[in-house]
């Protein structure tokens, strides 16, 4: 899984290139990952990085704070098009992910304490967004990296 390329921005994701891309480099306790998609199925998931924000929905992965200060790692995905917030608003939320709306967007959010090695880090949050993405009928593969 470690062994590879890393994904260059407008690549489509898996698993894998996600996790490689967030144990890479210096960061701590993942590099930033940014992420576009136009909607669940859609056929202009390709060509979401170029489109208007507005016209798209975004996931970032990173690395932040609770309120308490001590450092975790965050997931979000914020769908602001019609068939993305439909995708967010359907799915089921488990292992900690939490839903916000809004009247233009829907978000889930996901924390947690990084693991003392990056790589299980980074392969715990790949598979964790992977896995609700999944669930809601909006793979991986429809997102394309975003230039950080």
């Amino acid at each position: 899984m470690w062994d590879g390329p890393l994904p260059r921005p407008g690549d489509r994701l898996n698993r894998e290139l996600v996790a490689r891309w967030l144990a890479d480099g210096a960061d701590h306790p993942v590099t930033p990952l940014t992420a576009t998609s136009r909607a669940p199925g859609s056929r202009l998931n390709g060509a979401a990085r170029r489109l208007s924000p507005d016209l798209t929905s975004g996931l970032e992965i990173g690395a932040g704070a609770d309120d308490r200060g001590r450092v975790v790692v965050s997931a979000a995905i914020v769908a602001g098009t019609r068939g993305g917030r439909k995708a967010i608003d359907a799915v089921a939320l488990d292992g900690g992910w939490v839903r916000r709306r809004s009247s233009t967007t829907s978000q889930v959010r996901w924390t947690a304490a990084p693991d003392a090695d990056r790589h299980l880090t980074a392969a715990r949050v790949s598979a964790t967004v992977d896995d609700l993405l999944s669930r809601a009928a909006w793979p991986l593969d429809a997102w394309a990296l975003t230039a950080p």
